[in-house]
């Protein structure tokens, strides 16, 4: 099998997306493949986005889960708006929250037979797709209440299975980072910017939703020599606003049924009491 390709998210185009349904297994929604070109592949994210690392551990398995959120900086902190498109980065948020998003419902209201196995309307799709970014929010009556403070963020999976981390890392001069689960909150510190390789699944749960989640396969680490002012003063109230905002997220997605070209997702077992840790943070 040949290694998936690379795709700079400048040059990516939805339109080179296929999706191929996989062999149907009893009682099992079927796998879906995302290939760009036909191929497997991995996205390239813009060069040194700043990153946080979170750790959510299940009280009743014991599973911890590692994420690494990312920031769009000066996008639309609604995500209502498309960017101009000027910076890799606003590339990034057009891709992400909107044609991303769009070819994904398109082609699932096509092919809503096949994935789901009855029609689905596209008002029904639109509701059930569980979005690839997050926006700030306030949580007013039970609700969260988007409320513009920072930029839309998104998360990225860090591969940890039988406690050994898959991601390969080098850092800045090019030597390889050796990891363990231990050592990603040192490595991964809060506002560390990385230059990130990413491959997306793309899952589909029994009660009908669906969406992506993304694993980080390849990082560059560019550890920070000072703290500065900006961080010490933003961290603490950001971070804590998106752990927040995360976790809501998080509660209603679900393993991916069948991930696409990568190890096997981590088991989430059915909602039990949660612990949540920012790396970094006391």
């Amino acid at each position: 099998m040949s290694a998936p390709m690379i795709v700079n998210v400048r040059n990516f185009d939805v339109n080179r997306l296929t999706f191929v349904v996989g062999p149907k297994k009893a009682g099992r929604m079927p796998s879906i493949s995302m290939k760009y070109d036909g191929q497997a592949f991995n996205l390239r994210f813009p060069n040194k986005m700043s990153v946080r690392m979170f750790s959510r551990t299940d009280d009743k398995t014991g599973n911890t889960t590692y994420t690494l959120s990312t920031n769009m900086k000066g996008c639309d902190p609604y995500a209502r708006e498309r960017a101009p498109g000027a910076t890799d980065i606003e590339v990034l948020y057009n891709t992400i929250v909107f044609d991303l998003k769009e070819k994904i419902l398109s082609v699932a209201e096509e092919k809503s037979k096949e994935w789901f196995g009855k029609k689905r309307e596209r008002a029904g799709l639109l509701d059930a797709f569980k979005d690839m970014y997050r926006v700030s929010a306030d949580r007013i009556d039970g609700e969260y209440v988007p409320n513009g403070k920072y930029p839309p963020s998104m998360s990225l999976k860090l591969p940890v299975y039988d406690n050994k981390v898959s991601t390969d890392v080098i850092n800045e001069s090019g030597n390889p980072v050796y990891l363990t689960p231990d050592t990603l909150g040192k490595v991964f510190e809060n506002n560390v910017e990385v230059n990130m390789v990413a491959s997306p699944s793309l899952y589909i749960i029994a009660g009908g939703s669906f969406g992506i989640t993304w694993r980080l396969n390849y990082a560059q680490v560019f550890q920070r020599s000072r703290l500065t002012a900006a961080s010490v003063f933003t961290t603490e109230e950001e971070t804590s606003e998106e752990a927040q905002t995360t976790e809501a997220a998080e509660e209603d997605s679900v393993r991916p049924s069948t991930p696409v070209e990568a190890a096997p997702a981590p088991t989430l077992s059915a909602p039990a009491r949660k612990k949540r840790a920012a790396a970094g943070q006391s």
